[in-house]
């Protein structure tokens, strides 16, 4: 593969977790690393340690003279507009320029100042959990990814070449699908740590209750997705043990979140249940 060729270089705005590890990989399959920026100077030394960038800077205008066939805009979604309006006000030709961004919430739209200057626009989601650029670099090699925008298929095609699955989306769609994964990810983490809670203060251990409770929380993940929601729920609800019910919630009187957590989900699963099966 010629790395010289003008629609093989690429820069990076902002050198997130995921931006360096999306980076990590354009440049493994053959894509020129030409500029990367980020405010602070230390992310910038993580960047060197991944991805040989031409020019590593905390100087936006500075860095972006360079004029490379790919922007990306890895930043957090209330920067992406900012920084979409300050590539826009510099002195570029942008009719042979793509550039999207990496939230997963936000489309392209955000990208509209840089649209109306002539590029190429879009929104490229890895739809997974990033803790750190080695986890990153790892995971962003074969996981899911949404694409979205005028340049979807593009996106697919890149996204295919790192090893992905690429599913494109319209602006929409894409909002549902992170809305789902935040649910999916951050709040069923949130309710394991605090049941974790709930055991530590009745004097169960982490082991003993991640040993007792992990397999039951994987089983319902596996049933949640291959079954109906009259088929795959059970417990107190589904039998009509109300007495069971009205036990749980007292027993949850000084965990009044997690009470009422307990009684939306009754409300959740009851609506859920009466719709016909998927």
């Amino acid at each position: 593969m010629n790395n010289d060729q003008p629609d093989k270089s690429f820069s990076l705005i902002g050198a997130s977790r995921v931006g360096i590890s999306l980076a990590y990989h354009l440049h493994r399959i053959g894509y020129r690393p030409e500029f990367v920026w980020n405010r602070r100077p230390e992310r910038l030394a993580q960047a060197r340690q991944f991805v040989p960038f031409q020019n590593y800077s905390t100087e936006f205008e500075h860095g972006c003279r360079n004029h490379p066939h790919w922007f990306i805009i890895a930043v957090s979604d209330d920067a992406v507009a900012e920084m979409a309006a300050r590539l826009a006000e510099l002195e570029i030709d942008f009719q042979a320029t793509r550039v999207f961004h990496t939230s997963g919430f936000l489309n392209s739209k955000s990208l509209s100042k840089l649209k109306r200057k002539g590029a190429a626009t879009g929104s490229l989601h890895p739809v997974v959990s990033v803790p750190d650029i080695p986890a990153g670099i790892k995971l962003l090699g074969n996981c899911v990814y949404t694409c979205e925008g005028e340049i979807k298929k593009p996106l697919t095609e890149l996204v295919s070449a790192i090893g992905g699955q690429p599913f494109p989306l319209n602006r929409r769609q894409k909002e549902v699908i992170h809305l789902s994964a935040v649910f999916l990810n951050n709040y069923v983490v949130a309710l394991i740590n605090a049941i974790k809670i709930l055991s530590e203060d009745n004097n169960i251990t982490p082991e003993k209750a991640r040993a007792i409770l992990r397999p039951i929380s994987q089983q319902a993940i596996g049933s949640g997705w291959e079954k109906s929601a009259a088929e795959a729920l059970t417990g107190p609800l589904m039998r009509g043990d109300n007495k069971t019910i009205e036990k749980h919630l007292e027993l949850l009187g000084n965990y009044q979140e997690l009470k009422r957590l307990y009684q939306g989900f009754i409300d959740l699963a009851m609506q859920v249940v009466a719709r016909p099966p998927l």
